[in-house]
């Protein structure tokens, strides 16, 4: 059995207290258990600025400043966007919803767009 450490969480308000033990009761979970599954999968999510610096890597985006938009400025194509999207979402892992990715028009929005999604691998 792996060790183990204890945390403490203090001062959590009632009514956050009441839904994490709804959300626990529904998936048939003690309150620890679900606690401990968001943070697990908080933790296997990259951090943003490590999501930035690999979107930002990518050939076709490199060296574009982080607000340029992708599609007007640069002029990616529709194929070209089809492309990118199904190259990160390949990559990172994730499910990235069209409609997402066509609001988010910069390296800085699609960067965040993707930190928010869960289940984003760490890099390979």
């Amino acid at each position: 059995m792996p060790k183990t450490k204890m945390i403490q969480v203090r001062s959590v308000p009632e009514s956050l207290h009441r839904e994490l033990m709804k959300r626990a009761q529904a998936l048939g979970l003690t309150l620890t258990d679900y606690i401990q599954r968001i943070l697990e999968r908080e933790v296997a999510r990259p951090p943003a600025g490590e999501v930035f610096a690999r979107v930002a890597k990518r050939a076709d985006l490199e060296g574009l400043p982080p607000d340029a938009d992708v599609f007007r400025d640069v002029g990616v194509a529709s194929a070209a966007a089809l492309d990118l999207l199904l190259s990160l979402e390949e990559e990172l892992g994730v499910t990235i919803p069209d409609d997402k990715f066509n609001d988010a028009r910069s390296v800085r929005a699609i960067t965040e767009m993707i930190a928010g999604l869960e289940g984003v691998k760490g890099p390979t």
